[in-house]
């Protein structure tokens, strides 16, 4: 049979063909894919269409067939219809029946199955843009109803909240939707140093830099003034990190392209749904403390809320509260005051309430002071775990880049300190503590005497405050005084 002059009209539909051979070799049976392939029912042997070069190794399976069960695979090339080789996938089994021994195989046309597999991944493509194209005709059904900010083209105010509103109203338990409420740090500053016209530029660079970031999978409005609101839908908690991180990043980048000497930064607070909730107004409160707990801690930076560490979402409204971002200084600068008068009428003995107190203030999870021959704990929060500081680990702190002329070093994360300063990577990271302020005191002979530690765990992960190292630094250092004035006496 010449199989060169097949048509190709009588070739391969699915790619997969089955039948049976004798032990000669000869097709005894088939299915109709086969039958289309060699256009008969076995009035030949099948290695007359596989390349000369292979014929040898599928000979051999036959020939083990005739003395032993034999089960395998090849990879052998057959010619198809138009005369061409291709690589097939060749399965054979051998099996007795009432007409003796015969080997049932299964060819697999290999070009033809990656093509069908291509084909599927494009119309799955194409399934998921018709699907994409629908979610974006619903986001910019808002923008052609006329519900867009004028100065920016982003959403404004009603829309992107209604926006927000339909998407937390149809979220699945598997989806996640982040809210961010966002705004420019000082924007006062930009517009009273360079006039309001350049802060419209900086209004309108900062929609551009956070909808470019999103992309499709969300949405950014404009609140007013140079508070924008974000929701951006389901991306995990790394995947969030990084469209906050980047779109302040590039924010800050063009602005210095504009005027080389202005420094434009912002503010964010975000919360997740459905894990914090799934109510619009909760998920906004939640959000808003957020933005102001980041202000307060010097600005140019996001906080993820949780509850555990950020505890009640209420922010009072009304003309007499104080906003949190203020509340927190206040709160801190009172504590310190009062801890400084507790002293000076308790001295010693208002340590310990002293030390919880700050815990409070800070939302720290441990404090630690180490002093005296070989720096034992001579007071930690955890009664459970008391320990030391290695020489190794002082000499790590004492050789730190950030350590500062006032003998303090600020730890935001421990990225690099692995190869930084090992000994204290260790130390840290067994306690599994992401960020710590070490406050250090010398004795007559400037050797390390004591070592102040305020810690935080991984479950509580945050970036220091501007302030914060110097409000420890002002606590410890009362701390150490009245320590010593009773080690006097």
């Amino acid at each position: 049979m010449d199989i060169t002059g097949m048509t190709a009209e009588s070739g391969l539909s699915s790619g997969v063909m089955n039948g049976v051979l004798d032990l000669s070799g000869m097709i005894v049976h088939s299915d109709r894919e086969c039958v289309h392939f060699i256009s008969g029912r076995g009035d030949y042997p099948l290695s007359h269409i596989i390349h000369e070069d292979d014929k040898d190794e599928f000979q051999k399976v036959l020939d083990e067939a005739k003395n032993a069960n034999v089960h395998c695979d090849l990879i052998l090339r057959m010619k198809r219809i138009d005369g061409t080789y291709a690589p097939f996938c060749m399965s054979l089994e051998s099996k007795d029946d009432d007409e003796g021994r015969r080997v049932s195989f299964s060819l697999k046309d290999l070009l033809l199955l990656m093509e069908g597999y291509e084909n599927a991944l494009d119309k799955e493509k194409a399934a998921g843009e018709r699907r994409q194209e629908k979610e974006n005709a619903k986001r910019h059904a808002y923008g052609r109803t006329g519900d867009l900010d004028p100065a920016t083209g982003i959403l404004n105010k009603p829309s992107i909240q209604n926006y927000c509103k339909e998407r937390l109203s149809k979220i699945k338990e598997e989806q996640t939707i982040w809210l961010a409420i966002g705004d420019i740090d000082d924007f006062k500053n930009v517009n009273d140093t360079y006039g309001h016209a350049f802060g419209d530029q900086v209004i309108l660079e900062t929609a551009r830099c956070i909808k470019n970031e999103i992309g499709p999978n969300g949405a950014v409005g404009r609140f007013g003034g140079d508070e924008f609101f974000i929701c951006v839908e389901n991306s995990d908690e790394p995947g969030i990190r990084k469209i906050l991180t980047e779109f302040r990043k590039t924010l800050e980048w063009n602005v210095m392209q504009m005027k080389s000497d202005c420094h434009v930064t912002m503010s964010v607070g975000t919360v997740c749904a459905p894990l914090n909730g799934t109510d619009y107004d909760e998920l906004f409160a939640k959000a808003d403390k957020a933005l102001y707990i980041a202000k307060g801690k010097g600005k140019n930076r996001y906080i993820i809320y949780r509850e555990v560490m950020h505890g009640d979402t209420v922010i009072p409204k009304d003309e007499t509260a104080i906003r949190y971002a203020h509340s927190y200084t206040e709160r801190v600068s009172a504590t310190i005051a009062r801890m400084t008068a507790k002293f000076v009428s308790r001295k010693r003995d208002a340590i310990d309430e002293a030390m919880h107190e700050i815990m409070d203030a800070f939302v720290l999870d441990e404090i630690s002071v180490f002093s005296g021959e070989g720096l034992g704990c001579v007071y930690t929060s955890r009664k459970d775990q008391k320990d030391s500081v290695s020489e190794e680990v002082v000499s790590d702190i004492l050789n730190a880049r950030r350590l500062s002329v006032n003998g303090v070093l600020v730890v935001n994360r421990l990225t690099g300190y692995d190869e930084m300063s090992p000994a204290l990577y260790q130390w840290l990271s067994g306690k599994k503590v992401s960020s710590a302020i070490f406050c250090l005191f010398y004795d007559g002979d400037h050797k390390v005497s004591s070592v102040y530690v305020y810690k935080n765990r991984s479950s509580n992960s945050r970036k220091w405050g501007a302030e914060d190292p110097n409000y420890l630094l002002i606590f410890s250092n009362m701390v150490e005084q009245v320590m010593k004035l009773e080690d006097k006496s």
